[in-house]
């Protein structure tokens, strides 16, 4: 699973990533491919040119490859193939001469030494163009994989898992160690006889998943990877391997702290026993609470995508830009304002769905409205396909020959009519004086819109990725005309274009149109909104099956402790238990110290869980920038109950394995008498 994310985030690790930039009419040039071509045969390097698919940009790339050198990596991926793992992110590996016809400017992959990077730059000077070499921070290493939340949680737990199984076996074998002690057998001698009993189990399980991931990695034509899956699966391996042993000596040197004669009765060295279990008990916990908040979060977003299932299917083939790496250039004043203008003449031709929604706060700034209060802006495109309704029932038309920007207000907020009217009219114009522009003439109206509406949002969102949950209920809603000039080509037509919001009607048009507005150096493809919702759709429920079996193994971290606990407990108090049977105490009455002990434990840790909720939400007042989704919200305020389910299923799991041990203590005895 490491392996094949890092191979969907970058074709080669091991590549020298090159970010190729210029101006249009330095790109324009011809001879830079056969430039390139002859720097890779000179120096022997090999150089991939990726480039996202024109249609389905989430689930193809392909790779342009120059070949210099056949010995180094990339050589065989024309005639063989590329050497993925995944079956959801395919990659196509072309030959340079296809490429005669790209766009030079974009992300180069240089396989060789690091050094011809910058010589590559500089023979590419020559035509105008430059760029830069990845900086350590924007290359992709496995590591950073590894430590991926919902990763790193899976290996959390499986460590603790593997911890307080092996801890666990060795103290219910506290009798065998002990006679081996009294034979004289020292600790050393002891260790080296367990390993080597689990040398042979270990070398075959080895041997075999070697040769199954062999077979796996031949079947998918992906065997050149074998070297980066032994470099993954050792560093798993190293780690594991290394806290058994630990845990193992450990639990040797609890089980040689009691003395002989005890441990062949089964006892144990219970306060120092009790304190390493509750040392990974209690994590488990915190872990557990932790993973139960994200899959509800994960779920909750699950949810949603499901709920938007229908809308996103009728969106048919209304498209987003999808923008290659180039498109900071678009950051300049002159390039931004005709990316803009060309965006603005797609939406005076009726090609182009504006849904663009925020939060006043971020939208209008600091204002008398609450910043809470949600926007969208939309365009007449928007209206015909969306209808918002008045406060009779009836839907609003397109704007009048007027031009004006109407201010659609749900009646749940009429008392805020009159101050979004000024704000809006301000909001318009400053986005204007703020870029030393001359703001066009803006006349903005309100109007009542029926209290109830929820308005589809294509699952755009201020930050450009997909929203959980793609509605906005009883927004206010910012009606322009198609093409209106109230809109500013940076500050709206740009911004709502990265954002996702800025849409096309047609697929194939916006192919074209692409085309007709010079955009091709900063929009590699458009990707149909429907494809995007699937693949999110995939990735959350790709999530949502690992943070539930992680879930599932934490629980078991949980019950394994609570064996330990209970073996423990019951080797030390045997006879107190049989006793306090015999003279007819109830099960908590007798086992009092031990269910205090996790009484304890989950009223703390509940109170805990309540008090980092409570700062949580300080943080969320006194920081309005740092105020997750409404959904994350809630996730964080249901912690406290999350931990109360927690610990009354953690205290249950404690209860019945003591039960198992009470009357396994009270069946022996009476079978020995």
């Amino acid at each position: 699973m490491v392996s094949r994310e890092l191979l969907e985030a970058t074709p080669d690790p091991g590549a020298t990533l090159v970010q190729v930039r210029g101006d249009s009419t330095s790109a324009g040039q011809d001879g830079i491919s056969e430039a390139i071509a002859s720097f890779a045969a000179e120096h022997r390097v090999n150089i991939a040119l990726e480039t996202a698919d024109v249609r389905d940009p989430g689930g193809l790339r392909h790779l342009h490859m120059v070949v210099g050198n056949p010995e180094q990596p990339g050589a065989s991926w024309l005639g063989e193939g590329y050497p993925g793992l995944s079956l959801d992110h395919r990659t196509e590996v072309h030959p340079w001469h296809e490429a005669a016809d790209l766009d030079p400017r974009g992300t180069y992959h240089l396989f060789g030494e690091e050094a011809h990077a910058t010589a590559f730059l500089d023979a590419l000077s020559v035509y105008g163009l430059d760029g830069q070499i990845a900086p350590e921070y924007r290359t992709v290493e496995w590591f950073e994989v590894v430590r991926d939340a919902t990763l790193f949680d899976a290996f959390t737990v499986a460590l603790l898992c593997g911890v307080a199984g092996i801890a666990t076996s060795v103290l219910l074998g506290a009798r065998s160690y002990a006679v081996l002690r009294l034979h004289g057998v020292p600790p050393s001698r002891i260790l080296l006889r367990d390993l080597g009993k689990l040398a042979p189990y270990w070398s075959a399980a080895a041997v075999t998943i070697a040769l199954v991931m062999a077979g796996l990695l031949h079947t998918h034509g992906a065997l050149p990877r074998w070297g980066l899956l032994l470099e993954v699966s050792l560093f798993y391996l190293s780690v594991f391997s290394t806290a058994g042993i630990a845990a193992h000596v450990a639990a040797l040197a609890l089980v040689h702290a009691t003395g002989i004669l005890p441990a062949l009765k089964g006892r144990l060295a219970v306060r120092s026993a009790v304190v390493s279990t509750y040392a990974v008990r209690v994590p488990a916990l915190v872990l557990v609470l932790g993973l139960t908040a994200n899959l509800a979060l994960s779920l909750q977003l699950l949810h949603g995508r499901g709920q938007a299932h229908e809308a996103f299917t009728e969106a048919g083939d209304i498209s987003r830009f999808h923008f290659s790496e180039s498109v900071d250039e678009l950051q300049e004043q002159e390039t931004t304002r005709a990316f803009g203008e060309s965006l603005r003449a797609l939406d005076a031709h009726g090609q182009l769905l504006l849904a663009a929604p925020g939060e006043s706060g971020s939208v209008l700034g600091p204002t008398a409205v609450p910043e809470d209060l949600l926007l969208i802006v939309v365009n007449d495109t928007y209206l015909r396909r969306h209808p918002v309704l008045d406060a009779g029932g009836s839907p609003y038309g397109p704007s009048s020959d007027g031009g004006e920007v109407r201010v659609l207000v749900p009646e749940v907020h009429a008392d805020l009519a009159d101050v979004l009217e000024e704000e809006v009219g301000l909001w318009l114009r400053e986005s204007w004086e703020a870029d030393s522009g001359v703001p066009p003439r803006i006349r903005v109206e309100t109007a009542p819109s029926q209290t109830g509406q929820r308005l589809f949002t294509y699952g755009a969102t201020p930050l450009g990725t997909q929203s959980g949950v793609p509605f906005a209920q009883d927004p206010v809603v910012v009606a322009v005309p198609n093409g209106s000039a109230a809109l500013h080509p940076f500050v709206h037509y740009h911004s709502y274009a990265t954002m996702g919001a800025a849409l096309l009607l047609d697929r194939e048009g916006a192919v074209q149109a692409v085309e007709d507005q010079a955009l091709p150096a900063y929009v590699d493809s458009v990707q149909p909104v429907a494809l995007a919702a699937a693949d999110g759709y995939r990735e959350i429920s790709a999530q949502v099956r690992m943070e539930a079996a992680t879930l599932v193994a934490a629980f078991c971290v949980l019950l394994v402790t609570g064996v330990t606990v209970c073996v423990v407990y019951a080797r030390a108090h045997g006879q107190r238990v049989l006793a306090r049977h015999l003279h007819g105490w109830r099960f908590l009455s007798t086992h009092r110290s031990l269910v205090a002990l996790e009484a304890a434990l989950a009223v703390s840790f509940v109170g805990w869980a309540g008090w980092n909720t409570m700062g949580n939400l300080a943080f969320f007042e006194t920081s309005p920038t740092a105020v997750p989704s409404g959904i994350a919200v809630r996730a964080v305020v249901l912690e406290p109950f999350m931990a109360a389910g927690i610990s009354v299923s953690g205290l249950g799991l404690m209860l019945a394995v003591l039960a198992l041990f009470h009357h396994r203590i009270v069946r022996e005895t009476s079978a020995a008498a």
